[in-house]
């Protein structure tokens, strides 16, 4: 049975977003992992709380009420359309790191996250506002580090299966890889923010599962690697129509995720002791 949180609103959106970023090359932000999601603390208009870094996001969104976005716009999420409204903000403390001079973001109600997770949840960092062209995410040792060069990750080759992904970027810096699911090639969104796999409901009349209901499947990112026993959920993304799925990067199970935008790889480490394969 899925849990509470693994039902909650899981932000997908896109908008331009610019960013004048303080942080230097090789600096460490600290995070936890709360059912599947990165949770990093910081501080935004004078309030503490955490926000969820999310790949599946391109920009900045802060936490309003839900009667505070009546007049707002509409916005297309994996969970269908939400309200949000525009706003603007000046700089965001993440982890004692500031991002400034941020050119747009969007109000959204995160309410029922923060209950779901039982945290503050304050908003959602999207990865396009780290503009550095390497992102590490260790999860052993729970820290983002921002850099221009994969030196800041120390990796021991010789005990880890490494995967090497072409990513391709959408929807304004959406960033996708293509994966094997029974049998078929589709493109999922690589997604921090996801605490589960989702699959587009068009794969329900293949027999895959019924819609809105959850399923523990095998997915294959290539040939040599195949992740068992991942967690599916069956759910409309006609919003969505450039992707057949969403990819939960915490449902990989891996060490250590390297994103290198500026060459359109992803690459994955897991230790050669655990059974992926």
């Amino acid at each position: 049975m899925m849990s509470n949180v693994q039902k909650i609103l899981i932000i997908l959106w896109s908008f331009s977003a610019t960013v004048l970023s303080a942080i230097d090359d090789g600096n460490i932000i600290s995070f936890e992992l709360v059912e599947g999601m990165i949770l990093v603390k910081g501080e935004v208009n004078g309030k503490i709380g955490e926000f969820i870094f999310d790949t599946g996001s391109s920009g900045l969104a802060i936490h309003s009420i839900e009667k505070n976005l009546k007049d707002g716009t509409v916005i297309s999420t994996v969970d269908g359309i939400s309200m949000a409204a525009n706003t603007s903000i000046d700089k965001v403390s993440i982890d004692g790191f500031i991002l400034s001079e941020i050119q747009s973001a969007i109000n959204i109600d995160l309410s029922k996250v923060s209950r779901d997770t039982g945290r503050d949840i304050i908003g959602v960092i999207g990865w396009s506002l780290l503009t550095e062209s390497l992102i590490t995410i260790d999860y052993e040792q729970q820290r983002i580090i921002i850099g221009k060069s994969r030196g800041h990750c120390v990796v021991d080759y010789n005990q880890h299966h490494i995967l090497k992904l072409n990513m391709r970027s959408i929807r304004d810096d959406l960033p996708t890889v293509e994966v094997y699911f029974r049998n078929q090639k589709l493109t999922f969104a690589f997604d921090t923010g996801a605490p589960l796999n989702i699959i587009d409901k068009d794969f329900v009349e293949l027999g895959f599962a019924n819609a809105n209901s959850a399923f523990n499947d095998q997915i294959i990112l290539d040939k040599n690697i195949h992740v068992r026993d991942n967690l599916f959920r069956v759910q409309d993304l006609e919003h969505f129509n450039e992707i057949d799925g969403i990819l939960s990067v915490s449902g990989l199970n891996a060490n250590k995720v390297i994103i290198d935008r500026g060459n359109s790889r992803i690459f994955v480490f897991w230790k050669k002791n655990m059974d992926i394969q």
